[in-house]
Formats: structure tokens, C-alpha cells, sequence
């Protein structure tokens, strides 16, 4: 009866240091690899910090109207085209939306080939 028993605890040692063998590699391939994502991590924000920085020298007012001055031929603005929100809207006529009857056709389901 002991040995059976002595037997079954021998195989379970085993068993449990198979298991114990088995989760130590596995812990140190996900340390490895948690450490490549880290350096990973570390690497695209310096590179994205190094973006925001060409990104904020690309667009310094100076350079950029010096750009437009040379490539746009802009005007400046004049007084006379400044106007107030008011006289858009009371230039803007309202249109009424189109109304169309039931039984015509639809001339760009017809393009389409559509048939309802």
C-alpha cells in the first residue's frame, strides 16, 4: 500500500517539476519579449517626439509666409472685403428644395439602369 502511494507522490514530483520547468521558460520568453516591446515602445516615442519637433519647425509662422510669398502670389487683404455676417446672409437668396411629382421618372436612376 505504501509503495503505491510512496509511487503516485514520486510521479506527481515529477509531474509538478515538468510543470515547474515548463512555466520558467515560458516566463523568461514573455520577459523577453515584454522587453522587446518596451525598447519598441521607447524607440517610436523618441520617434515621434522627433516628428513633433520637425513638424513644429515646418510650421513657424516666419517660414511659412516667407513659403507663401514665394510660391502663392497672394495679396494682402483689403478693408473693403471684410464683411459683416449679416450682409452674407441677406445676399443669399433661399431656394426652395425641388418637389418631384410621383410619377416621373428619375433620370440618374435611368442613367443607373434602376428599376424600382
Amino acid at each position: 500500500m505504501f509503495r503505491l502511494v510512496n509511487g503516485c507522490l514520486i510521479i506527481a514530483v515529477f509531474a509538478v517539476a515538468i510543470w515547474l520547468y515548463q512555466v520558467k521558460y515560458d516566463v523568461r520568453d514573455a520577459e523577453r519579449r515584454i522587453y522587446t516591446l518596451e525598447q519598441q515602445i521607447t524607440e517610436t516615442s523618441h520617434d515621434v517626439s522627433l516628428l513633433e519637433a520637425e513638424w513644429t519647425m515646418l510650421n513657424r509662422p516666419g517660414r511659412l509666409q516667407t513659403l507663401s510669398e514665394n510660391y502663392l502670389e497672394l495679396e494682402n487683404i483689403k478693408p473693403e472685403q471684410i464683411i459683416a455676417l449679416d450682409a452674407i446672409s441677406a445676399s443669399i437668396r433661399m431656394r426652395e428644395t425641388p418637389v418631384l411629382e410621383e410619377n416621373t421618372s428619375d433620370p440618374i436612376g435611368d442613367l443607373l439602369g434602376v428599376t424600382q
